[in-house]
């Protein structure tokens, strides 16, 4: 019988040890991708109301959203919001919405009795940076002391402005100098008034009653209407053909010629308008919700641009002579009203 030798037992184990060798094996490791939204693109409300409404979900990853909407008269006004989504639920405006597609539909519901469905916009001709037109504050100013224009377009000659105002209960139109910001000129009122400067003339309509349409300059005024109208907001002019405009509180607009009796030209009441004056070919600016208008009126109403507001900004009412456009209204970033002029 064979000795079994410690080297024979040492080459037996170093074999039993390679039989017990592990096989390397390679993992591969996939990245999840969780499924994606499909509400992105450009849907139209589908309502039984006479207004356009459009959804816009940008695939853009800046989780916002812009509702655009135009009325029946073509006034467009644009807004804009976070939301977040998943595959098949959405959250905006403080609501969660389960929604699905159905062909071209798209269904948003929170509960049976909330929900909205949209119809896709194949190839739309518009973006929410298309919408509308925007306006940019080029001066900003805190209204002089006693200024009482709130309602009233004033008159602009360069950097002097012509607005009504009221100093120790009496009514004044003052000459105000937008660069100094101090009054250099006054003519006393008996009532409220708006004013239009052109060419060394001051033009003036009265409110808080029925008066006719004067014209003069900062020393007196003298009447050249043959009838009076009620109310009247905002007086501008055509300069080259000289026909003179009036819009009074009923949103009817008045026009005439100098010495000449004056007649309605445009109802405006159904529109909603805060403030419509003459701007330049045949087109007028008018305020509408906070925003500015650019219209015309023959031979049909048509809005031919409308303009968004910065950031925190609401205009209230607008003058312009044509070249120059100024609004008065509210600037959260000043956390007041102010006088704003406007460049398109």
């Amino acid at each position: 019988m064979k000795k079994i030798t410690i080297v024979s037992i040492l080459v037996g184990f170093l074999v039993l040890l390679g039989s017990c060798k592990k096989t390397e094996t390679n993992t591969i490791i996939q990245e999840y991708n969780p499924p994606k939204a499909t509400l992105f693109g450009t849907w139209k409300v589908i309502t039984a109301g006479s207004n356009d409404q459009y959804y816009v979900f940008q695939d853009d990853g800046s989780n916002l959203y812009y509702i655009l909407t135009e009325d029946q008269n073509g006034f467009r006004t644009m807004g804009d919001a976070a939301f977040s989504a998943t595959v098949n639920q959405v959250y905006l405006q403080y609501v969660l919405y389960n929604y699905w597609l159905s062909n071209d539909t798209l269904t948003f519901a929170s509960s049976s009795s909330n929900m909205m469905k949209f119809m896709r916009v194949d190839s739309p001709k518009f973006t929410p940076m298309t919408w509308m037109g925007s306006t940019m504050i080029d001066r900003n100013l805190a209204p002089p002391r006693g200024f009482s224009s709130t309602n009233l377009s004033f008159g602009i000659q360069g950097d002097f402005l012509y607005p009504y105002s009221v100093n120790s209960g009496s009514s004044y139109i003052y000459q105000y100098n937008t660069l100094t910001e101090k009054y250099v000129d006054s003519l006393g009122v008996s009532k409220p008034a708006t004013s239009y400067f052109n060419s060394g003339d001051l033009y003036v309509g009265f409110n808080g009653g029925t008066f006719n349409i004067y014209k003069g300059n900062m020393a007196s005024i003298s009447s050249i209407s043959s009838n009076t109208i009620s109310n009247v907001l905002a007086v501008s002019l055509n300069s080259s053909s000289g026909v003179i405009y009036a819009f009074n509180s009923q949103r009817r607009m008045y026009t005439g010629l100098a010495n000449s009796s004056f007649s309605e030209l445009f109802d405006f009441s159904t529109y909603g308008v805060n403030t419509v004056v003459y701007y330049k070919n045949d087109e007028f600016l008018c305020v509408k919700n906070n925003r500015i208008y650019r219209i015309k009126i023959s031979p049909s109403f048509e809005v031919l641009e409308s303009y968004n507001a910065p950031s925190g900004v609401s205009y209230y009412t607008i003058s312009t002579n044509g070249t120059d456009v100024w609004a008065y209204g509210y600037d959260s970033n000043y956390s007041s009203n102010r006088l704003m002029k406007v460049k398109f």
